[in-house]
């Protein structure tokens, strides 16, 4: 019950599905590279993963064109550039749950330019991909087995690849860190 006031005061909406393990690497195939240059965009279409690590991957779905997502971009790089979220000092040094992000403009490569420009003007520290939104609603509805509401969708998926939650409109950093610490403790 605890959990359930805590998801509902905070805005997540949990889902969990039989798909998610395997969405994660799906995604992989479904977005490209906005950049020109081939390493930068290798590597940020590549959701690397230790396998010892309590890695968590926050995939954020923008579109040029939101005011929401434009808001959100120094709070995600924040989120991003700390790498580390519910974190505390130890005699080993920090300890936490990492947290990497990765940005997918839904607004398919026929406005690649804009999707350039944009992030030219805002520099978001994280990586960034561009998709079509048709394939990614189909891929939001199979994972989700819900309807694709809008930008900024963010899909947090847990160190298993699993889907942990999904948050569409505002992300509360201090919400992510508490949903996170509640969520590994379950």
């Amino acid at each position: 019950m605890l959990l359930k006031n805590i998801l509902l005061s905070f805005c997540f909406l949990v889902s969990v599905s039989a798909f998610s393990a395997e969405a994660l690497r799906s995604l992989e195939t479904l977005v490209s590279p906005i950049s020109n240059d081939k390493v930068e965009a290798e590597q940020a279409v590549k959701l690397n993963r230790d396998e010892n690590s309590n890695q968590w991957f926050l995939v954020k779905l923008w579109s040029v064109d939101c005011g929401i997502c434009r808001a959100q971009v120094p709070i995600v790089s924040k989120l991003h550039d700390d790498g580390l979220v519910n974190s505390t000092q130890s005699e080993e040094g920090l300890e936490g749950y990492r947290l990497s992000v990765l940005g997918v403009a839904i607004d398919s490569k026929s406005r690649n330019t804009e999707v350039v420009r944009y992030l030219k003007k805002s520099q978001p520290s994280y990586p960034n991909v561009i998709a079509d939104g048709g394939v990614i609603a189909l891929w939001f509805g199979t994972l989700t087995q819900e309807t694709f509401r809008g930008t900024p969708t963010y899909l947090l998926f847990d160190p298993d690849g699993e889907l942990a939650a999904i948050q569409t409109s505002i992300l509360k950093p201090d919400s992510l860190d508490k949903f996170i610490s509640r969520y590994s403790k379950s």
